[in-house]
């Protein structure tokens, strides 16, 4: 499925694409150049087909044309409240070039490209163009020029990404018959479907009834200060199928659950906090306390092995429901 967004295209819940680039070449002078340099925008991520000039490491002299493939992504956002954030996506590639003769010249590769999002330095390491393995002389490139022009094709398949602090969807733009209200969270606008979130929310089902017109301003609870558009974008993201949870925002992610009376947001983080989540034990069973996940908190009590354990679980403040401390209890004399 495809959804164009004015100058944007996003394709949704597809894993492969593919690029085409044509080249000038002049062999005589030994010049290339792209013509019309296309760039591919796929989940979020503008893709090109580039190349290099070097000198040969064997013959000084002899000039190697290399082909390589180049990412940016088109919109990322910073998470202020974390360092280390990271974001990758591993791909696998068949790259292919148009012999003169109609055959093709293959070669396949795997790789991966990075950004580690550090806010307390001006540049992040990253790796956003990685060579395909393929180099030429402009001799040997005779051989895939017609008519001074050659193409090159890459044929990708996403196999991971991570994307902690990047958006995974575009909800800034309307998108005719697929969102009809603007939600105005912190100065930003979200442009969503009011039936599609009151589905999955009891708190838009009645917002939407109560309240009319293309924008509506959402206003946080006193207790809510999540204040980052970033964990909201996250949260909408998760309500739209999207896998946007990792340890950096689960907590926030919670939070907003709860705040928008969101049940399968609320069941997609306890499932992620149940198994996959590298969250420490005690973090994972206060917040099973605090937001009511009666499962994650079954499950944790399950993975308590020594009185340690247990000891590690126990409130500082003493604020513990009797039910829970019934089963701490309980659980206490099992190891016992």
């Amino acid at each position: 499925m495809t959804v164009s967004l004015g100058c944007y295209t996003i394709e949704m819940n597809e894993k492969s694409f593919s690029i085409k680039q044509k080249f000038f070449v002049d062999i005589e002078n030994e010049t290339i150049n792209p013509v019309d340099l296309q760039t591919k925008e796929f989940r979020c991520i503008n893709w090109k087909i580039t190349h290099r000039i070097e000198n040969s490491s064997t013959s000084p002299d002899s000039k190697m044309i290399c082909f390589d493939l180049d990412c940016s992504p088109n919109s990322i956002t910073r998470l202020g409240y974390y360092s280390n954030s990271k974001w990758e996506v591993s791909i696998q590639c068949k790259i292919s070039i148009m012999k003169t003769d109609g055959n093709f010249y293959v070669n396949e590769t795997n790789d991966t490209f990075y950004e580690l999002v550090d806010p307390t330095v001006d540049k992040c390491p990253r790796q956003f163009s990685k060579p395909t393995g393929m180099q030429f002389s402009f001799e040997n490139l005779k051989a895939y020029v017609i008519n001074n022009h050659l193409e090159v094709k890459y044929n990708v398949i996403i196999l991971t990404s991570s994307c902690v602090g990047w958006k995974l969807r575009n909800f800034v733009s309307r998108i005719e018959g697929f969102s009809d209200v603007a939600l105005d969270y912190e100065g930003r606008l979200y442009y969503v479907n009011k039936k599609y979130l009151s589905t999955h929310s009891k708190y838009f089902e009645k917002l939407f009834n109560d309240k009319q017109g293309e924008k509506i301003v959402l206003k946080k609870k006193e207790d809510n200060v999540l204040d980052n558009p970033v964990y909201f974008q996250r949260f909408l993201e998760l309500m739209y199928g999207e896998p946007a949870l990792d340890d950096s925002v689960v907590v926030q992610i919670v939070r907003l659950g709860k705040t928008y009376d969101a049940p399968a947001v609320m069941r997609q983080c306890e499932y992620f906090l149940m198994n996959t989540s590298k969250k420490p034990l005690s973090e994972k069973f206060d917040l099973s306390r605090r937001f009511e996940l009666d499962n994650l908190q079954l499950h944790c009590l399950s993975e308590m092995k020594t009185v340690e354990d247990i000891q590690s679980v126990l409130p500082t403040s003493g604020d513990l429901k009797y039910e829970t401390m019934a089963m701490l209890i309980e659980k206490l004399e099992q190891l016992k």
